[in-house]
């Protein structure tokens, strides 16, 4: 009983936070919005492919979602399937395509908000049988 109560306290206070208060709120500054990282990100296999070739980047992974729903000003995806962490900064990403810049070069003064989505590779997270 005192769970399902304070269940109930909790949403009305969260209902509460979240009403229009009548005040006519400013609109939040579009971003430059840049994304970096692996295929948690590039989204292989994702239709619609887009992006750098040899990258498997999909036109509907979460950078592109994320764009759009912040409606960022600019937004550059450099994620790629198969990236490591020394692909962010340290070292270019060799594919079938040939090599990918530094994921890093992508960032410039300019830059708002970024999203790094990375590691799984380095741990082989997904490995071959």
């Amino acid at each position: 009983m005192r769970r399902a109560l304070l269940g109930l306290l909790c949403v009305a206070a969260l209902v509460s936070c979240s009403t229009d208060s009548g005040q006519d709120a400013e609109p939040a500054p579009a971003l430059d919005y840049v994304a970096l990282g692996d295929s948690g990100a590039s989204g292989p296999l994702i239709p619609q492919s887009t992006g750098t070739a040899g990258c498997l980047q999909s036109d509907s992974n979460y950078p592109h979602v994320l764009a759009g729903l912040i409606g960022a000003r600019s937004f550059v995806d450099v994620s790629c399937s198969g990236a490591r962490s020394e692909n962010i900064a340290a070292e270019a990403q060799s594919t079938n395509s040939g090599p990918i810049p530094l994921q890093i070069d992508a960032l410039s003064e300019e830059t708002d908000l970024v999203t790094m989505t990375i590691g799984g590779n380095d741990v082989d997270l997904v490995s071959r049988v």
